[in-house]
């Protein structure tokens, strides 16, 4: 009798939203990709229409982005000068942080402690 064994099942990408005192956290979970970045995208606009002008992107739960992600936390960056609220990032784990350093990104960024 032969023993299959599965694949280990990866976790489910998700977007958790954790109101702070004066900032609202979104803390993506899992890769941050093509396919994930416009979840993120559609939180962070859902949070802008609903009032919050504290946004902090927690990347600690990211195990990989690609440029899509970056791209998206770009054109935050951006609108956030843009429209006068705070965006910020709680730097990830390192896979995560080589992608500003190979880009050249990261003094584009407020990062939060």
């Amino acid at each position: 009798m032969a023993v299959t064994s599965q694949p280990p099942q990866s976790e489910p990408f998700r977007c958790d939203v954790v109101p702070a005192r004066r900032a609202v956290h979104i803390r993506p979970l899992g890769e941050l990709d093509l396919d994930t970045a416009p979840v993120v995208a559609r939180e962070l606009q859902q949070l802008r229409d609903a009032g919050f002008d504290d946004l902090v992107l927690d990347l600690q739960g990211v195990t990989f982005a690609d440029s899509t992600a970056l791209r998206m936390m770009l054109v935050w960056n951006e609108l956030s000068h843009a429209d006068g609220f705070a965006f910020r990032l709680i730097r990830g784990p390192e896979a995560v942080q080589r992608l500003f350093d190979l880009t050249a990104t990261e003094p584009y960024f407020d990062f939060a402690e």
